[in-house]
């Protein structure tokens, strides 16, 4: 440079924030797509030696249960929420004593 400075090339770095343990072992076990989503969406339970009941509940953002099912040895299946206003969503799905939760955003 003018200066007398050395110049170094310019590096450019990605970088992604950290993820909690719990983060990373709740996203293998639970997958929620499309999210968001304007109505239908498909969920899918990463674990296959479920042998209990698969209890699923949907709660809206003030709290309160808005749907919820009892599934059987099924690890993919669909819930609809076109009915349902817009906003934030939690689904809490328990299996094998387990708890998994994800948020959903519904348009």
């Amino acid at each position: 440079s003018d200066a007398g400075c050395p110049v170094a090339p310019a590096t450019i770095v990605s970088v992604e924030p950290l993820k909690e343990y719990d983060e990373i072992e709740n996203e293998s076990m639970l997958h929620v797509y499309p999210n968001p989503t304007g109505g239908l969406i498909h969920i899918e339970i990463g674990k296959s030696d479920i042998t209990q009941p698969i209890i699923v509940e949907v709660y809206n953002n003030m709290g309160e249960k808005v749907k919820d099912m009892i599934l059987y040895k099924e690890h993919t299946f669909s819930i609809d929420l076109s009915g349902y206003p817009t906003g934030f969503y939690f689904l809490k799905v328990r299996f094998s004593d387990e708890i998994r939760m994800a948020k959903i955003i519904k348009f």
